[in-house]
Order: structure tokens, then sequence, then C-alpha cells
């Protein structure tokens, strides 16, 4: 079918059935993945290209245009940013000791610690609550998480935290309040030490998977310690610390 044949077929079918806005665009989409210049670069465009392929196929329009599913990152711009925002355990240690000296401010320095040690997002951190936690008879540190998507997952504390988690009940901070006292601590960061660091709390996250890949954890307890949904998101972090394989050195590499 030529490319005016499609157009008048999918006009003829959908005119009358979808709203004017969402029947122009959906045609000018079907436009340029007839002629194969469709390009996307935001989720909902990538929402609507779906949905006029599905739309198209359903009365026989064929589309020879592939379409990749989104990413906000490519998987070099995501290495790139893991690598960005990762901190080592000193500048660790270092930035956990600006926190405001304040009720709130040791909530602060708490979130801070159970993020960089476990991995959890800061919602999840500030969702934490006493009932979320089980100590162990062998002193383990173990939360149970019902992160993103709803999905379930335990992660785990070094034993050294027992004592401050033990008496924690839960957060009262907010976003707002974290994100804002999270930016002036890397001011002062950057005028105590004279170092820049790029990271944010949800490097934190970063930085914790990736101390978990430079620990030789398995890609898969990487996933489930993480929480990520898909693999491909593992293997970023497993190939930015990839190694020379030994078998290479071997041969004199």
């Amino acid at each position: 079918m030529d490319k005016q044949k499609a157009l008048n077929l999918f006009k003829k079918s959908y005119k009358n059935q979808l709203s004017e806005s969402t029947y122009k665009k959906y045609l000018a989409i079907l436009d340029q993945l007839l002629d194969k210049k469709c390009k996307i670069k935001s989720k909902s465009k990538f929402l609507q290209v779906k949905a006029t392929i599905k739309k198209a196929e359903t009365i026989g329009i064929e589309i020879k245009q592939k379409i990749i599913e989104y990413s906000k990152r490519s998987s070099n711009q995501f290495q790139k940013h893991i690598t960005n925002k990762y901190i080592n355990e000193t500048q660790f240690e270092r930035l956990i000791k600006l926190v405001p000296n304040s009720e709130k401010g040791n909530e602060l320095a708490l979130a801070i610690e159970i993020s960089y040690k476990s991995g959890l997002r800061l919602s999840e951190v500030l969702n934490l609550t006493k009932k979320d936690i089980v100590i162990h008879a062998d002193r383990t540190i173990e939360l149970r998480i019902d992160g993103k998507g709803n999905k379930f997952r335990k992660v785990y504390l070094p034993k050294n935290m027992i004592e401050s988690i033990k008496v924690f009940k839960r957060f009262t901070i907010s976003v707002c309040y974290v994100e804002t006292t999270f930016k002036r601590m890397l001011k002062k960061y950057y005028r105590n030490y004279k170092e820049q660091l790029t990271t944010s709390f949800h490097g934190l996250r970063h930085s914790f998977v990736t101390n978990l890949v430079k620990n030789g954890l398995s890609v898969l307890e990487v996933k489930d310690l993480a929480g990520h949904s898909s693999l491909d998101t593992t293997y970023k972090y497993i190939h930015l610390e990839q190694s020379k394989p030994k078998s290479l050195a071997a041969l004199g590499y």
C-alpha cells in the first residue's frame, strides 16, 4: 500500500472515532512513520507512536520503521551519570558530618546512611517505619520494602547500625527538606574540602549498587537488592565496573 492510500484509509477509519486533536496527532505521526522519519525524544511521543502503530496495523497498514523502547538515557549516558554521582567511603564519611546540628539534621544523617548502605530510594527511605525492620538473633538488620511499582524486596543494613536502628520509629522530614539541605551540604563540602561532588541523594543509591558490583556480587543478587525491574539496568553497572578478563591476562594482554 502506498503512502497516500494508507493515509486516506487511516482518515476514513478514524476521523470520526477520535477527538480532533488526537486524530491530527496520530495522522501526523503516521505520515512520519510511513516516511521512516519518526523521531522520539520524549516518553509521551513514544506512547503516541505506539498507539498510532496499533491503530494503523488494525486496519492493515504496514509500518516498516522500527521503533525501539524509549529510554531517557542511552547506556553510555547512564553509565556516565552513575560515574558522576558515585561517592566513595571517605567522601560519604565527610559528607554525613555536614548535616545540620538539629533533630531534623539527625534524621537526615540516618536517612543518608540508610540509602548509602542499603540502596533505598528517597521515597523508600522516608516511608520506612519500625514495622518494616526485622533484627535477627545474629544482629542481621533486614528491611522489608514495598518499593517502586509495588514490588516487595528485602534489603539489609550493616550490623554496626544496630543501635540507631533499634530506637528508630519513623521519619518526619520531607522530600523537600532532604533535597534542599542535601544541596547545601554539597556546597559546604566544596568549601571545606575544595572538592566538587556532583552527586545527589539518589546518587547514594548509585554508589551502593556500584559498591555491590565492585565487591563481586552476582548480577542477580545486585538486581534483587537494588530492586531493578530489568536486568538491563543492572548490567549497566556490571559493564561499568568490568575489568580485563583473566583469560586475556594469560595471553599476555
